[in-house]
């Protein structure tokens, strides 16, 4: 699926559009990611720099280097900040 990406303050908001498997996301040092589909989860792979992770019913939070993948293990928020300004790709799971 492809992902209209909005930028509001400091926080990027993924929007279904049209089929795609992933999309990239630059970060500058504190931007945020939101993720919100109820009905998917999602892999985060961090390019570049170094990112934390949350998501809503995981007791664990999850910091990314350069090379480190997360998977959500359930279709809730996903919330990435970038620690060090980096690079996301985002892919959709289901």
């Amino acid at each position: 699926m492809e992902y209209k990406i909005t930028y509001k303050g400091n926080l990027y908001l993924g929007e279904k559009v049209t089929p795609a498997p992933y999309f990239d996301i630059n970060l500058t040092q504190g931007e945020l990611f939101r993720y919100e589909k109820p009905h998917t989860r999602i892999k985060v792979h961090c390019q570049q720099g170094v990112v934390w992770i949350t998501q809503s019913g995981n007791p664990t939070d999850f910091l990314l280097r350069a090379g480190e993948s997360f998977t959500s293990i359930n279709k809730g928020v996903v919330l990435t900040q970038a620690l060090q300004k980096g690079s996301i790709r985002v892919s959709v799971l289901n």
